[in-house]
C-alpha cells in the first residue's frame, strides 16, 4: 500500500492563502467552509500588504485527510481574487 501523503491524518496544519482586497474575512469564511465547516473567524489570522494592494489570511484548523487538503487548494486556486495558497 503506497503513501499518499508525509503528513499523519487528523493533523495540525497551517494553510496561508494571499489574495486581492477584494476578499475579507467573510467571504473567505465561505470558500473554506464547504471544506473545513468547523472552521471560526479565531482561526484566522489577517494582514494586509503594506501597500494595502493583498491580504493574507492565515487558517489553522485540523487537516481531516490529503483530500481534504487538495479539494480545499483546488477550489481556492480557482477563484481570481486568490493569488496564491501555500
Amino acid at each position: 500500500m503506497g503513501q499518499d501523503s508525509l503528513l499523519t491524518f487528523p493533523c495540525s496544519y497551517v494553510l496561508k492563502i494571499v489574495t486581492t482586497t477584494e476578499v475579507n474575512l467573510t467571504r473567505l469564511l465561505a470558500m473554506i467552509k464547504p471544506h473545513v465547516p468547523e472552521i471560526v473567524e479565531t482561526d484566522i489570522t489577517v494582514k494586509t500588504s503594506r501597500e494595502a494592494k493583498y491580504v493574507s489570511f492565515s487558517l489553522h484548523f485540523k487537516a481531516q485527510s490529503q483530500q481534504q487538503l487538495d479539494a480545499l487548494y483546488r477550489d481556492l486556486t480557482a477563484q481570481k481574487e486568490v493569488v496564491f495558497v501555500l
